[in-house]
């Protein structure tokens, strides 16, 4: 029996010694490798005719890999990607480097899961747990951007908002204390105007009072005078 590893993906091969020389498919990889010779020689190796390729696959059995899986191998470094991206999202200022993070952590799982369905290595649970935890991550860190973006600008809204309605109010209260005070200054030229009438009516009743008499007459003779000459 030969011995040896695979070149690719270092799993442990092992096959008769007449397929020293030959070329096939590893089934942990799936690349072509090629048989190497024996250790022992046989001294007078008996000549054996060209195998056909079906021979071939059935002489080079390869063994189970003995070590994990590269879809295992995938899926946990996945995994691994996602709990970490996890850790830095909740970190303040530091939770945009979970979005390459998480981007190479569901790259990393798709190619688990290309390796547990096409090369049949199993293990495939641990990639698609990796890809669903990086994508709800990448989901949840997008939306808080978003929402840590949008903040400002409702902020912002909410303090124009603010000083419309202040300006308006402002603006109401200037309107009623200028009319209040034109209320009040018509009210007081209002009395100032009955005031000065009541002061000239005073003195024109002291003046009247203080003229002589024939004066007094002669003005009562004029103020009568064009209702004689009015009457028919």
């Amino acid at each position: 029996m030969i011995q040896f590893e695979c070149v690719h993906c270092g799993h442990v091969i092992r096959v008769k010694d007449e397929a020293a020389g030959r070329k096939g498919q590893c089934k942990g990889c799936g690349e072509t490798i090629t048989v190497p010779a024996p250790r022992r020689v046989r001294a007078t190796p008996a000549p054996e005719p060209p195998k056909t390729a079906p021979e071939l696959a059935a002489i080079a059995k390869v063994d189970p890999p003995a070590g994990m899986p590269t879809s295992k191998k995938l899926g946990l470094a996945s995994l691994a990607l996602g709990g970490g991206a996890i850790l830095i999202s909740c970190v303040p200022f530091f939770g945009l480097l979970s979005i390459p993070m998480n981007g190479l952590g569901i790259m990393v799982g798709m190619a688990g899961i290309y390796f547990a369905l096409m090369r049949k290595q199993g293990a495939l649970w641990y990639s698609i747990a990796g890809t669903l935890i990086c994508t709800l991550d990448l989901i949840f860190t997008l939306l808080v951007m978003a929402a840590l973006v949008a903040l400002p600008f409702a902020a912002q809204k909410s303090t124009l908002d603010s000083m419309k309605k202040f300006d308006e109010a402002l603006i109401e209260q200037m309107k009623a204390d200028s009319q209040r005070m034109n209320d009040a200054m018509n009210a007081e030229l209002q009395r100032a105007n009955d005031e000065t009438r009541r002061i000239e009516n005073e003195i024109n009743e002291a003046l009247r009072q203080a003229e002589p008499e024939p004066i007094a007459r002669k003005r009562r003779r004029a103020s009568d005078q064009p209702q004689a000459t009015q009457t028919p």
